[in-house]
């Protein structure tokens, strides 16, 4: 008997250490830090600049942060910092924080759906479900997304998720 409860309390402890949240020390990106705490998501965010978007992007730990189409995009493979959590973001529910070190903003998830990366001759192009182009419509919001799968030769399917600030 007491060694099925001294198993019962080692269980516990166990259980105990494994469900408690991570405190390890923020690391900010030259854009800040962007952090899900539902999805378990924190990641440094980097401005592309002397490397390019998809250079972060393959680095362990960081995310790509850069403006576009009056929108601010953060993209990260799905491999890395929880990214394919976002599959699980919900609109309506789902809340992230963009923190630059000297000002935080929260945002609330308010659309996620299977978006497409489209490779053209100019660059990157990305688009909603319907094939509309995201570029202008958040305002203001933040675009998240991470790839899913190739679906052609020079398409990637994603996870687009759009945020708008609270």
């Amino acid at each position: 008997m007491r060694t099925i409860q001294m198993l019962l309390n080692t269980a516990a402890a166990l259980i105990r250490t494994l469900l408690a949240p991570v405190n390890r020390k923020k690391i900010y990106g030259d854009a800040g830090l962007l952090e899900i705490t539902s999805l378990r998501i924190s990641v440094p965010l980097y401005y592309p600049g002397a490397r390019s978007a998809q250079e972060i992007t393959d680095d362990k730990n960081s995310a790509a942060c850069f403006p576009w189409g009056g929108q601010t995009v953060i993209a990260d493979h799905s491999h890395q910092g929880n990214f394919s959590m976002l599959n699980l973001a919900k609109a309506g529910q789902t809340t992230a924080t963009v923190d630059s070190g000297d000002r935080r903003q929260e945002y609330l998830c308010s659309r996620s759906q299977v978006g497409h990366l489209k490779t053209t001759e100019y660059g990157n192009e990305l688009y909603d479900e319907e094939w509309a182009k995201v570029a202008g419509q958040n305002p203001g919001g933040l675009c998240i997304y991470t790839c899913i799968a190739k679906s052609a030769r020079d398409v990637m399917d994603v996870r687009l998720t759009f945020w708008t600030p609270q």
